[in-house]
């Protein structure tokens, strides 16, 4: 005999700004952040703190569709789908994903997702304009090359952690969880250069735009640097090959595993976006400023130098006379001569992601947004001597775990708590009507005749709300521990009554509670009828 079920599926989701296992990224025109939200995608217009448009896979809300990665095409030229091509080293079972195009679309949008998907966006229609599919699971990675006429993608699949074009779209570098950086050649598809160094899984890397350096980072205590070579600047000693050749190394602050790597458009900023709380904010100076600033250090050198020798130490005199004749004339630039440490940014919450605006701010040297753990977005203004907080975005959602859900009897309200507030929500439309603040809620319930509505706190006290007004009327110390569960009292038939409810606690205590309507001081209050203990 085949048994009959009910399957639930999800079915609305709402309050959320940004998950926190995805990256954000701003559209080419820099007036819109992207910012995935579980499986849907929403381009928020910052500076009126609401979301323009919304990008959504499907009507009905799935895990296996949840957003893992973002890319915006950096120019409107021909994008399509027409067929991909896969890059397979040895030691991996699949690799990043070519995606060659030509269709015409504005300012074109891809979004990776859990299920190993990747669909491309029109932004100005908000419609999904082609599927693709070659992972086996999440995708991790999503870069646009800079003509927009290829996009590359890596997954969990392949253990890609991030990747960037170089050339012009002729080849593209890749890192993973296995400590190696690898080199690309996209007309042969072979690994051309296998890059070692790091002690631990490359997490992030980076190009600036004119493609001189390209720096990387793992959960080491310093960020790798690398020349990028050009084919005009092959000797003919050195392989042709050797396309990344190892610059320097800069000690980071931070200890924390380095997150996310990148510069802004112009090239003149690095941020290092840390597994915690900060952004580490390097300035990249200029070849002037770069050799001025290695030939003070020479000169520094050539003073220590000159006075040991003082002291007595003869054998010093050789070096001296090495430094003066060789290098103080054309120094040799270090990677600690270009690259110099601006600011740090410290957040209030882990910061799970960040991006720097394509467009120059009118004050300031660039503008850098946040996506934070407690379902916020803050966009920041750097400048040389501070930096400043721009926008915040913090509508709707909860700004930590949520505790407990209820529904009202007729499902026209819903009720949410966290560790400071409590949230009535329009399940049908997903608004949120209400939000009160409250103590650590960890269960709730409706009063019979939704007009009010109790909370369980993990302090022991039981807090009495207002539902039309979104107010708190009273707390009531109700238990020696937190409040673990509270059940309304069935009458004969099985349904929910007036009569009151039970509370269960830490403490070992059930309480049995009638209600008692007042009119003055207060609408409602609570009247504890029986307590059995536990042992």
């Amino acid at each position: 005999m085949v048994k009959s079920y009910l399957r639930y599926e999800p079915g609305l989701a709402f309050g959320v700004i940004a998950s926190i296992d995805s990256k954000i990224t701003y559209d080419p025109s820099g007036l819109h952040l992207l910012a995935p939200a579980l499986d849907k995608l929403a381009a928020w217009n910052l500076k009126q703190g609401f979301a323009s448009k919304t990008f959504s896979p499907s009507s009905r809300s799935s895990h296996a569709l949840a957003v893992t990665s973002v890319a915006a095409s950096p120019s409107s030229s021909s994008t399509s789908v027409t067929g991909f091509s896969s890059l397979s080293p040895l030691s991996w079972t699949s690799s990043s994903l070519l995606h060659n195009s030509d269709i015409f679309l504005l300012f074109q949008i891809a979004s990776g997702h859990a299920d190993g998907s990747i669909r491309l966006w029109d932004c100005k229609k908000a419609t999904c304009e082609a599927t693709l599919n070659g992972h086996k699971s999440a995708v991790t990675a999503l870069r646009y090359n800079h003509l927009s006429s290829l996009l590359a993608s890596g997954g969990k699949d392949c253990d890609v952690t991030d990747l960037v074009f170089l050339d012009s779209g002729k080849k593209l570098v890749t890192c993973s969880k296995d400590k190696f950086i690898r080199v690309w050649d996209l007309e042969m598809q072979h690994c051309i250069q296998i890059v070692t160094g790091h002690h631990s899984e490359v997490w992030s890397l980076d190009v600036d735009q004119k493609e001189r350096f390209l720096v990387s980072g793992s959960a080491d205590t310093e960020l790798r640097f690398f020349w990028i070579r050009t084919n005009a600047e092959m000797v003919e000693n050195e392989s042709k090959w050797e396309i990344l050749k190892q610059f320097g190394e800069i000690q980071r602050q931070n200890k924390d595993r380095v997150a996310t790597l990148r510069f802004n458009k112009s090239g003149s900023l690095l941020a290092c976006q840390v597994a915690g709380k900060s952004v580490e904010i390097y300035r990249v100076l200029d070849d002037v400023e770069s050799m001025r600033k290695a030939k003070r250090r020479l000169h520094r050198k050539k003073e220590k130098v000159m006075a040991k020798a003082m002291v007595g130490d003869d054998e010093n005199g050789g070096l001296v006379d090495s430094l003066s004749s060789q290098e103080l004339q054309h120094p040799t630039v270090a990677v600690s001569d270009m690259f110099k440490l601006l600011q740090t940014l410290r957040a209030s919450k882990k910061i799970c992601s960040i991006a720097f605006c394509p467009n120059v701010p009118k004050v300031g040297l660039a503008t850098l947004s946040l996506s934070l753990n407690n379902n916020m977005l803050e966009t920041h203004l750097i400048d040389t001597d501070k930096i400043s907080k721009l926008y915040s975005i913090e509508l709707h959602g909860h700004r930590s775990d949520i505790r407990s859900v209820t529904l009202s009897s007729d499902n026209d309200l819903l009720m949410s708590t966290s560790h400071n507030a409590v949230k009535i929500w329009n399940p049908s439309t997903g608004v949120c009507l209400h939000t009160i603040e409250s103590g650590y809620g960890l269960c709730s319930s409706f009063v019979p005749g939704n007009r009010y509505a109790l909370v369980g706190t993990k302090s022991g006290a039981l807090e009495i709300l207002d539902v039309g007004s979104g107010s708190s009327i009273e707390v009531i110390e109700a238990h020696a521990g937190s409040i673990r569960s509270i059940v309304p009292i069935p009458d004969d038939n099985g349904s929910v009554s007036s009569c009151g409810f039970v509370t269960g606690s830490a403490d070992h205590d059930v309480k049995f509670w009638e209600y008692q309507l007042l009119q003055k001081p207060v609408n409602v209050s609570f009247l504890d009828m029986q307590t059995i203990f536990y042992c």
